[in-house]
């Protein structure tokens, strides 16, 4: 069983590799017709999976990464790449969708969108998918190994104590960072209050001045290695870890956490639509979601998808928060206008 971490770097060259390695080479040249362009995070898909969809659509699929919701924004605003597919975070496809830079979905050419949770699109902005349709999400929090280090309080405030001081890094994610910060405050993670935004971005500079950087990328890896005692990061991210060290410990914190769904989305200016709703509808198959489930681990909201996962996944407390964990949580949305003040406060974060 491979699990790997939604943004893991690391190892993106090996992946590629084997990925050259095994995929079937149906094509030749560009050719458009049967060429899926998605865009996508790194490690977001298993390898088998998409040489399945390949082989069975007779087509080829290029894969391009992104690392935050905002590399994406600004790369389709330029206007210089295009894709068939997208899965930017739902506020992010909010934002894209109120920019008429998305096209409508025909859910008739998705069939399998009938498997998805109808408790989880409740709590979507698109709850009728004309846009979007929800394809994996997560919960961030704390990440620690007990026999080094145990937090003494299960809140964000962990990030405050000096015992782990340089010794811990923050997600390089405008949304989580100022996000937690509100919900350590009793604010909504979607806060557009001047004043509780200010009272955020000090207890977020607080975070930022005793942490070594930050990182979305590597920090489960110095987690592992000892150089950190705890790490912020996203539920998935620990899947991996939890199955090969039962010593991990992870938390989502007492006050609540952002929570964010990446969806499935088509450009206005794609050129595959068609190629575009057969991959939703391939990913929207409870076997298929349960499968990349174990290599992203990242929970699809799929209907069936938990019953087919190796027991270990099915009881996993980090792929399967409680209610009462859930219940604490709040899922980011689209700030609207409030967006240009949460952009000048991440820069004065990353500015020191």
């Amino acid at each position: 069983m491979n699990i790997f971490g939604r943004r893991r770097a690391f190892q993106l060259v090996a992946g590629a590799v084997a990925y050259a390695l095994t995929a079937p080479k149906i094509l030749r040249g560009d050719d458009s017709a049967h060429t899926l362009k998605l865009y996508t995070w790194a490690d977001y898909f298993d390898p088998d999976l998409i040489a399945a969809f390949e082989q069975a659509e007779s087509c080829k699929v290029e894969i391009e990464t992104f690392s935050s919701n905002e590399e994406l924004f600004a790369n389709l605003d330029a206007g210089q790449f295009k894709y068939d597919l997208l899965t930017p975070s739902s506020y992010m496809a909010t934002l894209l969708q109120r920019m008429k830079k998305l096209q409508p979905l025909d859910l008739k050419r998705i069939p399998n969108a009938k498997h998805l949770e109808q408790d989880y699109l409740t709590t979507c902005d698109d709850e009728r998918m004309e846009y979007s349709v929800p394809f994996e999400f997560s919960v961030s929090g704390i990440g620690f190994f007990p026999d080094r280090y145990t937090p003494k309080t299960s809140a964000w405030s962990s990030l405050q104590s000096p015992k782990v001081a340089h010794r811990y890094t923050v997600l390089d994610d405008m949304r989580e960072v100022i996000g937690a910060a509100l919900k350590s405050l009793g604010k909504s993670v979607n806060s557009r209050d001047s004043v509780e935004l200010e009272a955020a971005k000090k207890v977020a500079a607080e975070w930022v001045k005793g942490s070594r950087r930050f990182d979305s990328d590597t920090y489960r890896f110095n987690l592992i290695a000892g150089e950190d005692l705890i790490a912020h990061g996203y539920s998935g991210d620990f899947i991996a870890d939890k199955v090969r060290n039962k010593n991990l410990g992870f938390f989502i914190p007492e006050e609540g956490a952002p929570m964010a769904c990446d969806d499935f989305c088509i450009p206005a200016d794609c050129s595959n639509a068609e190629l575009g709703h057969k991959f939703i509808d391939y990913f929207c198959n409870p076997k298929v979601a349960a499968e990349n489930m174990k290599w992203s681990g990242f929970r699809a909201p799929v209907s069936g998808a938990r019953d087919l996962l190796p027991a270990q996944l099915r009881s996993s407390e980090i792929l399967f928060p409680s209610k009462d964990h859930l219940a604490r949580c709040e899922v980011l949305r689209d700030l609207g206008d409030a967006l240009k003040q949460w952009e000048e406060i991440w820069i004065a974060l990353i500015n020191g």
